[in-house]
């Protein structure tokens, strides 16, 4: 019998994440292919992003990155056994048929987790009209918001428990929304508004991370023009 919506594991794909992981470990290059498409919050199984992350560091202090780099990284972290030990890293790079189209397997990591990131933000639409709050202006801009965000390639795994991010916006009282209207000026025409930024959904987290990305994209092709 098929599984309700709900009951179903959400979007994954293991085999790609493994892809992904051993590719760092066997081709030094394959940092600077993945790390612009791909956080550790995107992996389903939290001990691929515990990997990636020691990957990430690695690279970061211009060290090797390979097995025994990684594995030593883990257990400075104290991480090595639960993320499955040498053992565990030796066979995803023994399944790895080649380290060739990384970025692909990359990309259906993202995509996965994009997915998830979609269900998390409908089901925080979806409290938000349970709740059937007297302002309705402030559930549609933050439905706005958690799709804006999220579009942006903003991982929902960190984020607060849902309704704790929503509460106020629920409890808040007219005069703070009335400061925030007064923030944003509507057209009434939802695609220009969009255009324009008119939602005011705030953005620093992902500006941050780009501008942390940029900085760190520049300092590894100048290290790849160094080799």
């Amino acid at each position: 019998m098929a599984l309700a919506p709900f009951e179903k594991l959400p979007p994954h794909d293991i085999e790609a994440e493994e892809a992904v992981i051993a590719a760092l470990l066997v081709d030094p290059e394959a940092v600077f292919r993945i790390s612009p498409i791909v956080t550790s919050a995107d992996f389903f199984r939290e001990k691929h992003g515990w990997i990636y992350d020691a990957c990430l560091a690695l690279a970061d202090r211009d060290e090797a990155i390979n097995q025994i780099t990684v594995a030593h990284e883990l257990a400075r972290r104290d991480r090595l056994e639960e993320a499955g030990g040498q053992t565990y890293l030796a066979e995803i790079i023994r399944r790895l048929p080649t380290s060739m189209g990384a970025e692909f397997y990359a990309r259906i990591v993202k995509r996965d987790s994009t997915y998830r990131g979609l269900i998390h933000a409908a089901t925080g639409i979806m409290q938000m009209a349970y709740e059937a709050p007297a302002e309705q202006e402030a559930v549609f801009g933050r439905a706005e918001e958690l799709l804006h965000r999220l579009r942006g390639g903003e991982s929902f795994r960190y984020f607060v428990h849902i309704r704790e991010l929503l509460q106020h916006y629920l409890d808040e009282d007219i005069e703070a929304m009335e400061r925030r209207e007064l923030a944003s000026i509507h057209s009434g025409y939802s695609d220009l508004d969009t255009l324009l930024g008119a939602s005011n959904a705030p953005t620093w987290s992902s500006s941050a991370r780009a501008l942390r990305w940029v900085s760190r994209a520049s300092r590894w092709a100048s290290r790849g023009t160094r080799r």
